[in-house]
Formats: structure tokens, sequence, C-alpha cells
């Protein structure tokens, strides 16, 4: 039997058209709604683990931790956005994701948010459907969800309180 190649007209279609491209995301909740990150911009979910709080810190930054040797923000989300920590649960975790900043050189930093539990995959295309961005949200297999964008919802100053923890 003749092996195909796949730069012939037609192969990479019909090849592209029988599997649906998925994309990964994480759900979490910020005080009882319910969110979804993509999770190729998430480094690593931990554990809540114990924080160094530092006295003279904004309320929506929860502390610092320290991350294989390096000294790591976290912030808060339900502070943030919801005025009220997040709640010392089993499901709470810390979402470690990297920034990267002015000069290009990524930074690590955590966001706390409760019931991280679960993943899901949407399609590629189109799956804007499943989701809108804040204010409003779309029903998603009978849950409201919203796609958490980290630069709506981190503002830039948001950032810089936290870096400014570490970089003292």
């Amino acid at each position: 039997m003749a092996q195909q190649d796949a730069t012939q007209p037609g192969v990479g279609i019909a090849l592209a058209s029988t599997h649906t491209l998925t994309v990964l995301f994480v759900l979490f909740s910020i005080k009882g709604e319910r969110f979804v990150i993509d999770a190729a911009s998430i480094v690593e979910i931990i554990p809540q683990v114990e924080w160094i709080r530092v006295a003279d810190a904004p309320p929506h930054v929860a502390g610092v931790i320290n991350y294989r040797g390096r000294p790591v923000p976290i912030i808060d989300l339900c502070s943030l956005l919801a005025a009220s920590p997040c709640s010392r649960r089993h499901s709470s975790r810390i979402l470690l994701l990297d920034h990267p900043g002015e000069t290009g050189q990524g930074r690590l930093y955590g966001l706390l948010a409760e019931q991280i539990i679960e993943t899901r995959k949407y399609p590629a295309s189109g799956r804007e459907k499943f989701f809108l961005p804040p204010p409003a949200s779309a029903e998603a297999e009978g849950e409201p969800l919203q796609r958490f964008d980290c630069k709506r919802f981190v503002p830039k100053n948001v950032l810089a309180d936290a870096f400014a923890l570490v970089d003292e």
C-alpha cells in the first residue's frame, strides 16, 4: 500500500476536519461567581500555602510566598473583585501566572481563588459562544461562566503593588 504524502492537496484538510481542536480551561469561583481561565496562561496551580503578610500591603495583596527559592506576590481575587478575602477552603488554590513586564522578562505572581476543582475543554474555534467578557455572562453547560482576562481584572497598578512587595 502506497503511503500518502501530507503535502498532497486535500490530505491535510481531511485530517483536520475529522479532529476538533479543543482548548483546556480551569474553572474557579470568586464569591460564588464562576470564571474560566485558559490553562495555557497558567504556570502551575498550587495549594493555598502559608504566605508572609506584609504590614503596609493593600488589602487585595494577600502576601508573598517562597516558590522554588523565588519570592512571589499573591493577589487575593476575592478581595480585589468582591471586597472580601477568599475563604480558607481545601478547594481554594493559587494560580501561578507569568507577567511579561515592561522589559519582556517574565515575573511570577499568584492569584488566589476559590473552588479551583475542575477543568473543561471547549472547541478552539467558536468558543466565545460559551462565555462572554464581563459584565455579561453566558450559560455554558447550565452554569454562568465568565472568561477571566488578567489584563482586564488585574490592572497594572495592582500588579505594581504586588511586585513592589518583592522588590523591596
